[in-house]
């Protein structure tokens, strides 16, 4: 019911209807200076594809898409977690030979110059073989996925995304910002094939 006077001893004005308290009115956010935007947005997707790409390969092993083989070490160094290799991989069957692939998940074990390991790669095109449990694999493409996504919270964040006066527009704003992410892993995961 709408109050026909104006002025009042509450103070109740023409065209206010009773008994719905008004909403406050939030003060409108300003939008990011793209002097920080752009840059945040070229920083965190450049560490979003870097993330995607060392994630795209232990996905793929972690999920059975994998050739066995023979990985003989050409060099190593350090010890422990701090152990890297390189190695060249024989596929089994003699699918095919890769030369020069880092080695990795084989650091239970030092190994020297020479010696051979049971691996696997995803393909030949691939830059590692992997002598190591499933549950490592889960590690390794697990954090890098992980990384990705905060990449994307990132670049919402520091870009503004999220601050624009628009629903509809914050929304696709900050989906897109997430989702360009995911979709750089997808990529990652294609090319590794």
């Amino acid at each position: 019911m709408l109050l026909s006077t104006t002025g009042g001893r509450y103070g109740q004005h023409r065209g206010v209807r009773r008994g719905r308290p008004q909403p406050p009115h939030r003060r409108a956010r300003q939008p990011r200076v793209p002097l920080l935007g752009l840059p945040a947005l070229v920083l965190f997707g450049l560490l979003a594809a870097f993330f995607a790409w060392v994630t795209a390969e232990p996905l793929w092993l972690s999920v059975g898409h994998a050739t066995p083989g023979t990985a003989t070490v050409i060099h190593c160094s350090g010890h422990g977690l701090d152990q890297r290799c390189r190695a060249t991989f024989q596929a089994a069957g003699a699918a095919f030979t890769a030369d020069r692939v880092d080695l990795i998940g084989a650091q239970a074990q030092p190994l020297t110059d020479g010696a051979q390991v049971r691996a696997r790669m995803v393909s030949r095109g691939g830059r590692l073989a992997y002598a190591g449990d499933s549950a490592g694999l889960v590690l390794r493409w697990a954090l890098g996925a992980g990384l990705t996504l905060i990449c994307g919270v990132a670049i919402a964040l520091l870009t503004g995304a999220h601050r624009l006066p628009d629903r509809r527009s914050r929304w696709y704003a900050v989906l897109a910002s997430v989702g360009g992410p995911i979709l750089l892993m997808l990529g990652m995961l294609a090319v590794t094939r």
